[in-house]
């Protein structure tokens, strides 16, 4: 924990000093997000979300300065995954919603269509058990479509690696034809990935 502490302020005084260098940049996010991880481990949760704002901030700034920059994409949605999780765990049905949104709107990268389902799934129990308090929330119905139709759209754009949809997560969605149709094609995917030529 010290030494990853260490590599925190060393990433800090990295970008102040060189606050164009996105490499940098990035790897402060990456620090942070490990640090998060740690404290999600430790039921520090508000620390931890502390911190994966900050590591989105830095992301988002690097994706802004270079938009082909794969890794900045890549550690952009692992931030925003992990503090989807750690959103719908304390119940902050509102900043889930809107953590799901970002995911959702990355129409190009599987694992973030996936991970937006998944929020939206949790957000559909959240909606059942609390009332929205601001803007424009979606109800529980409408979250489950929504997860649904991103899952369709992850498989059309390469599904990714694994995740053969038999979590308990999924159980809302059992029983309807689109998604019945899409786990069979899933699992037979996952089981017979495709060969490399």
């Amino acid at each position: 924990f010290e030494t990853l502490k260490e590599a925190l302020a060393l990433r800090e005084a990295g970008v102040a000093e060189q606050p164009h260098d996105v490499m940098l940049r990035s790897e402060l996010g990456a620090v942070l997000h490990t640090l998060a991880q740690m404290n999600v481990a430790q039921a520090q949760d508000e620390l931890a979300l502390q911190r994966l704002d900050r590591a989105i901030t830095e992301q988002r700034r690097v994706v802004a300065a270079m938009p082909t920059f794969v890794q900045g994409h890549d550690y952009l949605r692992n931030h925003l995954t992990l503090r989807g999780t750690q959103l719908a765990r304390l119940g902050r049905a509102d900043d889930l919603q809107a953590n799901a949104e970002e995911l959702a709107a990355m129409r190009t990268d599987p694992s973030a269509l996936r991970s937006a389902a998944r929020h939206f799934l949790r957000l559909a129990t959240l909606r059942e058990t609390s009332p929205p308090a601001t803007g424009t929330p979606l109800d529980a119905e409408t979250c489950r479509a929504r997860a649904l139709q991103l899952l369709v759209d992850a498989e059309a754009i390469g599904w990714g690696p694994n995740n053969p949809l038999d979590e308990a997560l999924y159980a809302p969605l059992k029983g309807r034809p689109e998604f019945e149709a899409l786990r069979t094609r899933v699992a037979a995917r996952v089981q017979s990935p495709a060969r490399r030529g």
